[in-house]
């Protein structure tokens, strides 16, 4: 994992011995259980998330975090170092200040608290055009995160890694119950699988939308999926280690939950050298103009 700033979860993401609180608990070999509270999601076109998935008990996905607006959760986002967040550039995050990240799994309290210093886009994407491309961008905090047992960073894998068909994920994410609603104060968890790009693309499903560039997971039956609002929050999967590593952003899809139409993410690996690359450049980067970007993406 080739990140800077990357203090607690950096020993865990080559390999060493490092006493963390996850899933309870992380074990070499571990992968969660599925839930037996695993509910069905609700189709909708507002802003909620996760509805009826697992409540996620404190400490299970440290990684978490909710970027704010004037108090009011706008989307999710993935610690990648002490400084440095993951998220969707369909997030709305463009064109505003004054941004607070906060982490841990309620938003009331949270564990900690962060301003944001700066937001970088990748710089061809373009929400006018809503074919999703290049949803991707790096959140710069204010001042580091004090890394604990709740609160540290995803390991990302190298670009060279293949995540396989079928392998098991999970999504998490704050939302409301009910179109227009207020947001939950205790994280959701939700078991997707990832399904191959060539199913994802048939005509029934995708009909050849997704690019290189994204990945479908959830299942073709529908039901179990993220949604609208969880936008750019974590797709994590472990490894037979026990390591957990970001295979995804929350990107967009059609509907929630909806037959032979699974949740889309950008595939964190083929973003994997911009996102090294923008973490090291200044805030030069050109911004895309706001849009009705909710409509594009979730």
């Amino acid at each position: 994992m080739a990140l800077t700033h990357v203090s607690l979860n950096s020993a865990l993401c080559t390999g060493a011995s490092v006493a963390v609180k996850g899933p309870s608990p992380i074990e070499p070999g571990y992968v969660p259980p599925n839930s037996p509270e695993k509910g069905l999601m609700t189709s909708f076109s507002g802003v909620e998330r996760i509805a009826g998935g697992q409540l996620a008990r404190d400490g299970e996905w440290p990684w978490q975090a909710s970027i704010q607006l004037d108090g009011i959760h706008r989307c999710g986002a993935s610690v990648i170092s002490n400084t440095w967040l993951l998220t969707a550039a369909h997030s709305e995050l463009f064109g505003k200040s004054c941004f607070v990240c906060l982490f841990g799994t309620l938003l009331r309290p949270p564990k900690q608290k962060k301003f944001v210093r700066n937001i970088i886009i990748h710089e061809e994407y373009n929400d006018h055009l809503h074919n999703h491309e290049y949803d991707v961008a790096v959140v710069e905090l204010a001042s580091p995160i004090k890394f604990t047992s709740d609160v540290h960073s995803i390991c990302l894998p190298e670009a060279s890694h293949v995540f396989p068909d079928n392998a098991s994920c999970f999504v998490t994410g704050w939302g409301a119950l009910r179109n227009d609603g207020y947001s939950v104060n205790q994280l959701r968890q939700a078991e997707v699988k990832i399904i191959s790009t060539r199913i994802c693309n048939m005509r029934q499903v995708y009909h050849g939308m997704i690019t290189p560039g994204m990945l479908c997971a959830g299942y073709l039956e529908g039901q179990v999926d993220a949604c609208q609002g969880d936008s750019g929050g974590p797709l994590v999967n472990a490894n037979s280690r026990g390591i957990w590593y970001l295979v995804g952003i929350v990107s967009w899809g059609d509907e929630c939950g909806k037959r032979n139409k699974p949740g889309v993410y950008t595939r964190v690996t083929y973003y994997r050298d911009w996102i090294k690359t923008a973490k090291e450049m200044p805030a030069t980067l050109p911004r895309p103009a706001a849009g009705p970007v909710w409509q594009a993406g979730r």
